[in-house]
């Protein structure tokens, strides 16, 4: 951004003494034809209208007197005069009284003002990496200066103000400007780490053209406005690690070009929208460590092109989809810490590519599906804190990749199946706290398994 001269160069100068002279000349009851030709002098002008006062009025009587004065100057004269003064210093003169409070935030004001001061950004100027001076002045201003200056950074198509602290200087908490829905060529946004507060504006619902939002790890609270729903290009929504409340709204389900989701780490209640089913080329579902509850929507399962799925820590009841067989693509399915029951789906074994299957801390019961030896790409199985039963199927053996298998917890009964010295990746075997499983150990596992579990297994070994 650049500026204009400000009111300390001498053009500046001559021009404001021309302003008040021909106002002057303009509201007197008997003009003064030499007023153009002799200005008043700059600072005696700003001391008529109290800026720099002679003296300051120590009575009530005479505080309403001067301010009197002041109202009673036309306000043009006041738009001329201030608007030479930089946005970074003119606000605070609201103080200075009511009338000005109320006349530096006009709309004829900001736009007299921003002009002296603020150089449009041309197309050749699209991108914003970091905040210049006046932008960071943007989270700070009255929500008419905002207006204003969208005017003049609408070219922007990518802004990447993350990790931008300093805006704490300015504004102890600040906002998105509701003015940034007027930004309609955006097409990045992204505020993360920078310590926004409030809530999401509505307004960037008028964002159509913007592929990626990102206002990951700040303090925003609030519903996730439904608005977002028409942002039909939007490809990764990043809302994680915040303060937002309330439910996923369904209209989520209309963004048709959406990868990825991403509303982890927040206070987000009820259950997840059936309509999520429609995002054909969603990627990544993560909306761990909320509040959601009821069951997992079966129309998760059309989605093919998922690779990961995180719905951990929240309160997920009902069953496991048995849907999910259809999700073809996904590497990571990460259901642990929540309420669900039922059996696990032998349909999982469906998923070739699947990489990790965390199941822990749920009430699931029942046994543990064979078919889950097709998944041959597995490299972590967790399924620790339920209520499973039966033996441990042989036919995980068959899972070359594993490194991590938690079973421990449950109700399995038999033995550790010697097949799994087959696991040449294996590098945690966790089996305790199973009542009715029995040794031996297979020799090979030994080093997989603590050496309390190994104790525990050798107790029970069957003779």
């Amino acid at each position: 951004m650049g500026s204009n001269q400000s009111i300390d160069t001498p053009p500046g100068r001559n021009r404001i003494q021309k302003a008040v002279a021909m106002l002057r000349a303009r509201y007197s009851p008997t003009p003064d034809p030499s007023a153009v030709d002799d200005p008043i002098n700059l600072t005696e002008s700003c001391a008529i209208i109290s800026l720099q006062q002679p003296h300051i009025p120590h009575t009530r009587q005479q505080k309403q007197q001067q301010q009197q004065q002041i109202s009673d100057l036309p306000d043009e004269l006041f738009c001329l005069i201030f608007s030479w003064i930089h946005p970074r210093q003119v606000l605070g003169y609201r103080r200075v009284s009511k009338f000005l409070n109320n006349l530096l935030q006009t709309r004829s004001f900001t736009v007299l003002n921003l002009a002296r001061h603020v150089v449009r950004r041309d197309w050749y100027d699209q991108d914003s990496y970091r905040l210049d001076e006046l932008e960071r002045l943007w989270f700070a201003w009255p929500e008419v200066y905002q207006e204003v200056f969208a005017d003049y950074i609408a070219p922007l198509v990518e802004i990447q103000w993350t990790w931008e602290h300093t805006l704490t200087r300015l504004v102890e908490h600040p906002q998105i400007p509701k003015a940034m829905g007027k930004l309609i060529n955006l097409t990045h946004l992204n505020l993360s780490h920078s310590n926004m507060s409030g809530q999401i504006p509505g307004e960037l619902g008028n964002l159509k053209s913007l592929q990626v939002l990102r206002l990951w790890a700040n303090s925003i609270s609030g519903p996730i406005p439904p608005e977002l729903g028409s942002l039909t290009q939007l490809r990764a929504l990043e809302l994680g690690k915040n303060k937002l409340k309330g439910p996923i709204p369904p209209e989520l389900g209309n963004m048709e070009s959406l990868q990825e989701l991403q509303l982890s780490h927040n206070e987000l209640s009820g259950p997840i929208p059936a309509s999520l089913g429609n995002l054909k080329g969603l990627i990544r579902l993560e909306v761990q460590s909320n509040k959601l509850s009821g069951e997992i929507p079966p129309e998760l399962g059309s989605l093919r092109c998922l690779t990961h799925l995180c719905l951990e820590k929240n309160q997920f009841s009902g069953s496991i989809p048995n849907e999910f067989g259809s999700l073809v693509s996904l590497w990571s399915m990460n259901l642990k810490w929540n309420q669900l029951t039922g059996s696990v789906p032998p349909e999982l074994g469906n998923l070739l590519n699947l990489g990790k299957l965390l199941l822990r801390s749920n009430h699931l019961s029942g046994t543990l599906p064979p078919e889950l030896g097709q998944c041959m790409n597995l490299t972590e199985l967790d399924a620790s804190s339920n209520n499973l039963t039966g033996a441990i199927p042989v036919q995980l053996s068959q899972c070359i990749n594993l490194r991590i298998i938690n079973l421990s917890n449950n109700q399995f009964t038999g033995r550790v199946p010697v097949e799994f010295e087959m696991l040449q990746s294996l590098r945690k075997l966790r089996v305790a706290k199973n009542g009715k499983l029995r040794g031996p150990l297979p020799r090979k596992l030994k080093k997989a398994v603590k050496m309390k579990e190994r104790f525990q297994l050798m107790m029970k070994r069957v003779l």
